[in-house]
């Protein structure tokens, strides 16, 4: 089996676990707070957010990795990622603030990596930020550093990547 067989079949695996775990949490969800949402930024995506607790959730969101924060050139490769993150906000208060760990799948070439495979996984770390204008509509930012891991990264010119944008979000 060659190395390009082998990277893929580890995505996959990793893939899989992550969703295996995270559906045990699915059965204890408190309240129904779903939610649709629109990233405008990098990547240009789709999420759904589906809530564990009271306190945390689960994104999921796929898209275009449509253009990036510190170059002109334009990318079109699709994007999936999973994310497991933290709430944090007080009583009363029409803010939010999260922080969370996933993965990051990219469907064809890292455009800043110059070898060519089918696809790549990444670690990222998203942190946002969210104003509740409603009680069904909320408006916030997202960055989210991250680190490709399969195949390996060249680290030529960067070590750490940006994922992040403007989302909105209309709850269920």
């Amino acid at each position: 089996m060659d190395a390009l067989k082998r990277s893929r079949m580890k995505i996959v695996f990793i893939l899989i676990m992550f969703l295996i775990l995270s559906s045990n949490a699915f059965a204890e969800v408190q309240r129904n707070r779903k939610s649709i949402g629109l990233q405008i930024g990098d990547p240009m995506a789709l999420s759904l957010r589906i809530p564990v607790t009271k306190k945390n959730f689960v994104n999921i969101s796929g898209g275009i990795w449509a253009w990036h924060f510190w170059h002109d050139v334009h990318y079109d490769t699709p994007i999936l990622t999973v994310d497991f993150a933290w709430l944090f906000s007080k009583k009363n208060s029409r803010w939010n603030f999260y922080a969370g760990v996933g993965l990051n799948i990219f469907f064809g070439d890292n455009p800043k990596d110059s070898r060519d495979y089918d696809a790549c996984l990444g670690i990222r770390f998203p942190l946002g930020i969210e104003f509740m204008a409603s009680n069904r509509i909320s408006i916030g930012l997202e960055l989210a550093p991250f680190f490709q891991v399969l195949p390996p990264f060249a680290f030529d010119p960067y070590v750490i990547d940006q994922n992040g944008g403007i989302v909105v979000r209309f709850f269920l």
